[in-house]
């Protein structure tokens, strides 16, 4: 799971049941989804063969557009 407080004191985060590796490679997982704290809602992933992306050179990345990601050195690059 990985949660995220955004600058405008949002809550998000996405799940999966996938461990994290660094192999820039797309990982298939039927269960895994976005959701909002803020805003109580869950959107479950809609095509799942790209649900989830092990970047070396960031964090993990939900959705094949790039729909929650996590970049290196995120708090700094404001």
């Amino acid at each position: 799971m990985t949660v995220a407080k955004t600058e405008y004191g949002n809550v998000i985060g996405g799940f999966t049941k996938l461990p994290w590796t660094k192999n820039n490679v797309w990982q298939r997982d039927t269960d895994a989804f976005l959701f909002s704290v803020t805003n109580s809602e869950k959107f479950n992933c809609l095509k799942p063969n790209h649900s989830l992306y092990h970047g070396g050179n960031s964090g993990p990345i939900f959705g094949q557009g790039h729909d929650f990601k996590i970049c290196d050195k995120a708090n700094e690059n404001r």
